[in-house]
């Protein structure tokens, strides 16, 4: 594992301060250098799901500023882990998805599902039904399709 390259885990400001005095590298580090910004994550997990359009991104999100959405998208775009794709030009019509290198992070949300499972309580204590949000789930429908 990381702990023979990683002596602690700091934030990234603190890792990038101390990167000349770690000589060798530490991926657990450079990781969280990589996806540390607020909401990125949480669109790495709404994408995990599939498909989406930046709509549906910010209503899975909720509560997200556009502008923040969009900083992060591009973000994300160039690190080369979401693909950008324009599928019409009137209206605007786009499409984020994961390419192979952010959906390599399931395992990695699985496995924070996994541990959240066994540390983190829920909202309003227990004795509540659980609600499911594997990576594997299927896309959510539009937030503007009607339901019966």
């Amino acid at each position: 594992m990381c702990e023979e390259k990683c002596a602690s885990i700091e934030l990234p400001e603190i890792v990038a301060a101390q990167k000349a005095a770690m000589p060798t590298f530490c991926p657990v580090a450079a990781t969280l250098n990589l996806l540390h910004e607020k909401w990125t994550l949480h669109i790495v997990h709404a994408l995990l799901m599939g498909r989406k359009r930046f709509n549906e991104i910010g209503h899975a999100l909720g509560g997200v500023n556009p502008s923040t959405l969009r900083e992060r998208l591009r973000g994300l775009e160039e690190k080369g882990m979401v693909q950008r794709t324009v599928l019409s030009t009137i209206p605007p019509w786009v499409e984020y998805e994961l390419t192979d290198k952010g959906r390599a992070l399931s395992d990695v949300m699985d496995a924070m599902a996994r541990w959240a499972e066994q540390w983190v309580e829920e909202p309003g204590g227990a004795g509540g039904e659980s609600r499911s949000c594997q990576s594997s789930a299927p896309a959510m429908p539009s937030p503007t399709a009607k339901t019966k």
